[in-house]
């Protein structure tokens, strides 16, 4: 038979065919996969075949027989010798064991030389019988069964003891099993080097796969390395973008506050007089004090564009009834018609209001600002107006609506002044703001300013005009640079022995070391050192002024550890929640005072002014429980706050201070154009100025929050201090 095939062909009966062990019949077992067999020769050497069909044992000894030429042998398959009955089943049970576990069946064949298959073979010989290995299924002649007893046995100790006797035999059987047992081990030892190898193959295939997982590794660290810093590049490139988006849309507000201002620097100024007998000495004043009243606004607004009208009136039966100079930059053009206005006429007491409202609101309103000044000593003809002691020849009014008149003026958004002379026309007023009062308002229309004398009518007409300009500007800015406007609730501060016995909370305090230096000023408050310690502290339950953004409260905190005295403070708190860690509004509020404060220090050490500046710094307390914060700042002294100048370029020229503007200018110039101190507001002591909540002006727009307008309010700050120590 060839390898992997089986003869069907009659098997050739011999003479002692009953004596011979033989396999039965032809089954032929297919393998799928192959029987992979591994004949291990006793020289050590390892021949592999594969068969499609189990084997039987004459296929293997023919096999075997090729290789070993005459030396008689026999073949285990692990401890059990082959032989014609049971070459089959042993493979079988193999094949079955291995195709469970899915993989292609194989065996281990050991050859080794046999002294008994080397008599069976001559055996063979000696009765002239051969082999016939043809057949698949055919094994080689074996020795005949015995009849009784083991002749093989007896023949073999008989022919052995003949020839050698007892020990020649024991000498003989010994020299057999070692060279036996030799053999084994050598096979044992050839089986070990190769699992060795195979051993060693695949450890460095396994090496080769975790060098391989290492470098992918090693590659994969590496990409993730990469993207980290291109994702930290595209986060830093977003920041960077979004700053100059912020930036470039912060001097977008910022120039259009710059035009907002110079709006409210604009103004049209109509005076309206009662030009009667009685009036001549207000009408001198006027055409006397008009430079020196443009003058004075053009200290405090030096950018200012002042229009000046003037309107006289009489009664309806008077010869020049109105008086009219349409308005006109001229100073000097004013000063020579009002000097021709002559006071004249007047019949009875009243006189045509309506008719000087109605002229008024037909003139050419153009500028931001409008200001109407209108001086009389006597009211307008109408009943309702006036008093009955008051003369009146038109007591049901001259044909004129005047309410119509008063909400014309107001919706062409003109501010009216009242210069009041006497009593006679206070019920006048106080009927013309019923009848012009819109529904939802509580503020008057008309705002009456004393002038009980001609010389108070330069001071009553520049406080009304710096008071529309302040009221404007205020109304016009952008939300960006607008400081926050606190409505107080409540003037009186709290009993504060009662406030003691409120509820307490725990809280960490945080206090910022004090600024020494340009570099502290020019760096992040991150970057300056604060000081935390635990304090207990108490807050009123409702505040005592509110803004659009934030709170105050009176409260009162102390040191945890000790139970020192109470301090007492107002607490203001954002509107915005922030969580714990996180308050950076307040943080910003810090690092305006500490700035501000440096420079009051370096101020006051320098000049030792009159009155030295002091700027309150606040802390931050961390409620543990809530996770809120308050910015705190001691009470201020019970004396009138005053705000002095705002972040837009803007004095009040009511209550300047010629240390303050001096401070003001100082901060800049010291800082070389870095810095500038604004919105200063507070107290004025004796000695000090106590001032809160400042503003930073810097060239870096970035910083200091949005009431930071800038290097162009900067100097437009320094040319609107006044020059005069008090206007």
């Amino acid at each position: 038979s060839t390898e992997g095939q089986a003869s069907t062909q009659p098997i050739p009966q011999s003479d002692a065919s009953s004596d011979v062990y033989t396999e039965s019949s032809f089954v032929v077992i297919d393998i799928p996969e192959g029987l992979q067999v591994a004949f291990h020769l006793p020289s050590g050497e390892v021949q592999e075949r594969t068969y499609t069909s189990l084997p039987s044992y004459s296929v293997l000894w023919k096999q075997v027989h090729e290789w070993m030429d005459n030396v008689a042998f026999n073949i285990k398959l692990d401890d059990v010798v082959l032989t014609n009955k049971n070459t089959i089943s042993q493979l079988k049970d193999v094949v079955n064991d291995q195709q469970q576990t899915v993989c292609q069946p194989s065996v281990k064949l050991t050859v080794a030389s046999s002294l008994l298959a080397a008599q069976g073979a001559g055996d063979s010989k000696a009765d002239g019988q051969e082999v016939d290995t043809r057949t698949g299924n055919i094994a080689p002649r074996e020795t005949q069964r015995p009849a009784t007893g083991m002749p093989l046995l007896s023949d073999l100790q008989l022919g052995v003891l003949g020839a050698l006797g007892g020990a020649g035999l024991l000498s003989m059987l010994a020299a057999v099993w070692g060279y036996s047992k030799v053999r084994g081990l050598k096979a044992d030892l050839v089986n070990k080097e190769q699992r060795l190898a195979e051993s060693t193959q695949n450890n460095k295939a396994l090496q080769a796969h975790l060098d391989s997982k290492e470098q992918r590794l090693a590659e994969s660290t590496q990409n993730n390395r990469v993207l980290i810093h291109k994702n930290s590049q595209l986060q830093d490139d977003k920041e960077e973008k979004e700053a100059m988006i912020k930036e470039l849309l912060k001097r977008k507000k910022i120039d259009s506050l710059g035009q907002v201002v110079k709006q409210y620097q604009d103004v049209d100024l109509l005076f309206m007089v009662d030009c009667t007998g009685s009036m001549q000495p207000y009408i001198n004043q006027v055409k006397d004090t008009i430079r020196s009243m443009s003058q004075r606004l053009r200290c405090a607004y030096p950018q200012l564009k002042l229009r000046l009208g003037f309107l006289g009136y009489r009664d309806l039966w008077d010869r020049h009834q109105f008086e009219i100079l349409p308005f006109t930059e001229d100073v000097q053009r004013f000063e020579g018609f009002v000097s021709k206005v002559l006071a004249s006429g007047g019949d009875d007491t009243a006189e045509d209001v309506a008719g000087a409202l109605q002229k008024a609101a037909g003139l050419s309103w153009v500028k931001h600002v409008r200001v109407l000044f209108h001086i009389a000593d006597a009211p307008c003809h109408g009943c309702e107006y006036h008093g009955d002691n008051i003369k009146d020849n038109r007591p049901n009014g001259v044909g004129i609506s005047i309410p119509e008149q008063l909400l014309r003026l107001r919706s062409m958004k003109i501010d009216y002044y009242f210069g009041r002379i006497t009593e006679h026309t206070d019920k006048m007023i106080k009927v013309f703001n019923d009848q012009s009062k819109h529904a939802s308002e509580t503020e008057p229309y008309i705002n009456m300013v004393p002038v009980n004398n001609p010389l108070d009518v330069q001071e009553a007409v520049v406080q009304s005009v710096c008071t529309s300009i302040d009221l404007t500007s205020a109304a016009s800015a952008p939300k960006m640079a607008s400081k926050e406007l606190e409505f107080v609730l409540s003037h009186d501060e709290p009993e504060w022995h009662l406030l003691e016995s409120g509820k307490r909370c725990l809280a960490r305090k945080l206090a910022w070391e004090k600024h020494h230096s340009m570099d502290n000023c020019a760096a992040s408050i991150h970057e300056a050192r604060a000081h935390a310690s635990m304090v207990e502290f108490v807050v009123h339950s409702h505040p005592f002024a509110r803004g659009v953004s934030r709170q105050c409260f009176w409260g009162l905190y102390r040191s945890h550890k000790g139970k020192k005295p109470w301090k007492r403070a107002v607490f203001k708190q954002f509107h915005k929640a922030a969580g714990p860690g996180n308050h950076h509004d307040y943080e910003a509020e810090v690092e305006k005072a500490l700035v501000a404060d440096f420079f009051a220090r370096k101020y006051n050490k320098a000049f030792n002014p009159t009155r030295a500046i002091r700027f309150l710094v606040p802390e931050i307390i961390e409620d543990k429980g809530s996770g809120g914060a308050y910015a705190v700042e001691p009470v201020l002294p019970v004396k009138k706050f005053v705000k002095y100048n705002d972040n837009k370029a803007f004095w009040d020229p009511k209550v300047y201070d010629t240390v303050l503007g001096h401070f003001c200018k100082w901060t800049h110039d010291f800082s070389k154009g870095q810095f500038m101190v604004v919105d200063l507001q507070g107290v004025c002591m004796d000695r000090e100025f106590v001032l809160t909540d400042p503003a930073v002006l810097h060239s870096d727009l970035r910083r200091f929050g949005s009431t930071n307008t800038g290097p162009e309010f900067m100097a437009q700050t320094l040319r609107n201090i006044p020059q005069l120590s008090r206007l």
